[in-house]
């Protein structure tokens, strides 16, 4: 089986997007920064209501709030697009052309750079999103793959139930 596609910046947005949103430290950071600015509100509200004037002495406040307020800027920002722009400067090639070829015992990808054979026992993790199939590497590296190049539902299962045939990880 030959799958041709076309890699795009909106492809390696959504894995990005998969990627921060299973990852523990990244949770575990915008936790913190969340935590931080509650705090700051509690600390600039508990003054308003107990008639304190909010700004004086400035030198105690100005820095919280500032901080506060870019802590809490960058919480909201979407940082997948952020990731995939840098990623993108020092790597152009990610994005292009991809030919996709499924052997018998591996899966051959060739792009603008070149030819790279991954075996089927090299996978740790499938995963399928709303739009990508990723076949992961390792934790955060996976091979990004647009469901909608399959031609069929059963093209997809053949290639998944390949990788599974030779996989010794947990199939569920």
């Amino acid at each position: 089986m030959t799958i041709e596609y076309k890699q795009t910046k909106e492809h390696l947005i959504e894995y990005n997007k998969y990627v921060l949103s299973n990852n523990k430290k990244y949770k575990r950071n915008i936790f913190f920064i969340r935590a931080v600015i509650a705090i700051i509100i509690f600390a600039v509200f508990n003054n308003l209501v107990k008639d304190v004037p909010l700004f004086e002495p400035y030198d105690t406040y100005i820095p919280f709030v500032m901080a506060g307020v870019v802590l809490f800027i960058t919480s909201l920002s979407d940082q997948s697009k952020l990731i995939v722009k840098n990623m993108l400067k020092a790597n152009p090639q990610l994005i292009g052309e991809r030919k996709v070829e499924v052997l018998e015992n591996e899966l051959t990808i060739e792009d603008d750079k070149g030819k790279t054979v991954y075996p089927f026992e090299s996978f740790t993790q499938k995963v399928e999103t709303t739009n990508l199939l990723l076949l992961f590497l390792s934790e955060s590296v996976a091979i990004v793959i647009p469901k909608e190049v399959f031609g069929s539902d059963e093209e997809k299962e053949e290639l998944l139930n390949r990788i599974d045939d030779h996989k010794t990880y947990d199939k569920n």
